[in-house]
């Protein structure tokens, strides 16, 4: 299994903002498996140009912070324990182990449109993201 062209797309849409196109490309999507490491694919890719090894926690909890009081109506649309260990283990040590996987997924996707938009990502620059992000989502699909 490897991650295809519509799984690509839909997650292009969702990182463009395009909720609705995200939506409907996601319905029509078959499996979802190469989607499912698409997504924390990208998140590595991002989180680690985002918040580098020897990001202060603090500035992790900020960010949390911003993007709920930014993007959310409903305090509990992210769990903000959650999003800030997922944003501080990627180049940490903590180990994320207890949180489940369909809430790290959630998590994991949500955080991805407010990172994009902060770095303010050129059409070019989210092609460039997405094709990095493929790469190591097949990488991890044809382990056995």
């Amino acid at each position: 299994m490897s991650v295809t062209d519509a799984q690509v797309a839909a997650l292009r849409a969702y990182l463009k903002g395009d909720f609705e196109g995200h939506r409907r490309l996601l319905k029509a999507m078959g499996s979802r498996e190469g989607f499912t490491a698409l997504v924390p694919a990208t998140f590595l890719l991002l989180t680690d140009r985002r918040f580098p090894e020897g990001t202060p926690i603090g500035l992790i909890v900020e960010f949390v912070g911003e993007v709920r009081a930014r993007y959310f109506n409903d305090p509990d649309g992210l769990d903000p324990l959650a999003a800030e260990r997922l944003l501080a283990a990627v180049n940490g040590d903590d180990p994320v182990s207890d949180i489940g996987p369909g809430v790290k997924y959630h998590t994991q996707l949500v955080l991805l449109y407010p990172i994009v938009s902060e770095e303010k990502l050129s059409n070019q620059g989210i092609e460039n993201l997405l094709a990095a992000a493929r790469k190591v989502a097949d990488e991890w699909l044809e382990q056995p």
